[in-house]
């Protein structure tokens, strides 16, 4: 199997080219009576599905060969699709997926299964506890296969647009304890955890986090709702004094935390060499969504660096105002470095 990459679509992409690769994934099932929207949509229809949360790509030799849309709540609706969606979709700590497509011609040879632990994954990282989805009754074959990775049956349900009743499927996406599996994942022995000086950070619900801004990178900005209060207070008032405060990372998961450990640990780092500037999971300050790190428009990283800036200098006189603070100052007790990007809303 050649190697598959994945990633989110950017506006240089051929809508085009996607709207064709969906209506001829879902001509099969078109064909045996089930109208799929996807299987008849234009253009202009296609785009609008797509802008409905995050649309993620499978790429093998520089062709877009699959497609996927995972439905992130509190982006702007373009499609009108929540109006007739199923109650599931509505509950808190659940999202949901729609326009899953693989190319006909690599159909049936693993492609398709590795974009879902993709999706899967990506679901986690963003901190959803259920991963759902919805296809006609009469897909048997689907049907089987979505139960084989743990999707189990949820309730019945008739979408306006489609010309049979959907079955609705879910999957729980954390295990029954979720920290002790990702320290088993990293190695992380208990020694680490005995000599950790972080205090527990418990992973904020999602009926508590809230879409603010949007990132350095063009993704969403997620806090808890009592920060994203105060960091809207902070962020006009430093407007106001000519100060840009650029969001750089809001709230993480335990599986966001975990990949940045996973990510430095392929690099060849050692884990007590990352565990000085990134946090154990369970033990993030980011974890609870009341922390914020923050960049400036001349500089989209983080680094020492940042003490330099008028951003910084504003900071250190007008947050605490609002309820920030910083965590990570030069010789704290932690054990983490020095960190002046790192504020902490504490009220």
């Amino acid at each position: 199997m050649s190697q598959i990459k994945f990633r989110i679509i950017e506006p240089s992409d051929d809508i085009k080219a996607l709207n064709i690769l969906l209506r001829d994934a879902y001509r099969p099932l078109a064909e045996a009576g089930m109208r799929y929207a996807a299987s008849h949509e234009d253009i202009e229809a296609t785009k609008k599905n797509i802008a409905d949360g995050e649309c993620h790509l499978a790429i093998l030799e520089e062709k877009i060969i699959g497609c996927v849309v995972l439905r992130i709540p509190g982006l702007e609706e373009k499609s009108g699709w929540k109006a007739s969606a199923p109650a599931l979709y509505q509950k808190q700590g659940v999202t949901s997926f729609g326009r899953f497509a693989i190319c006909p011609s690599l159909q049936g040879k693993g492609y398709g299964s590795l974009f879902l632990d993709h999706l899967e994954d990506r679901a986690r990282f963003l901190g959803f506890e259920e991963l759902a989805l919805d296809t006609s009754e009469h897909a048997v074959h689907l049907i089987k296969l979505y139960k084989k990775r743990g999707y189990r049956f949820i309730e019945y349900h008739q979408w306006t647009i489609t010309n049979y009743r959907s079955v609705v499927l879910s999957k729980s996406l954390y295990a029954a304890d979720a920290l002790t599996t990702i320290y088993e994942e990293l190695k992380i022995e208990k020694s680490f955890l005995a000599n950790n000086r972080l205090p527990r950070c418990e992973q904020a619900s999602l009926d508590d986090l809230i879409i603010v801004d949007i990132d350095y990178e063009g993704k969403p900005f997620i806090l808890a709702k009592k920060a994203a209060e105060a960091w809207h207070q902070m962020t006009r008032k430093a407007k106001s004094d000519g100060i840009s405060l650029v969001p750089y990372s809001g709230f993480r998961s335990y599986i966001y935390q975990k990949h940045l450990i996973k990510k430095n640990l392929d690099k060849g780092k050692s884990l007590q060499e990352i565990l000085t500037d990134t946090a154990i999971p369970g033990h993030s300050e980011h974890h609870t969504g009341c922390a914020v790190d923050i960049c400036t428009k001349e500089q989209f990283k983080l680094s020492e660096a940042f003490e330099q800036t008028d951003t910084f200098k504003w900071l250190l006189k007008n947050a605490d105002h609002f309820g920030f603070t910083l965590s990570y100052p030069r010789n704290n007790d932690k054990g983490i470095i020095y960190e002046p990007w790192h504020w902490f809303y504490r009220g």
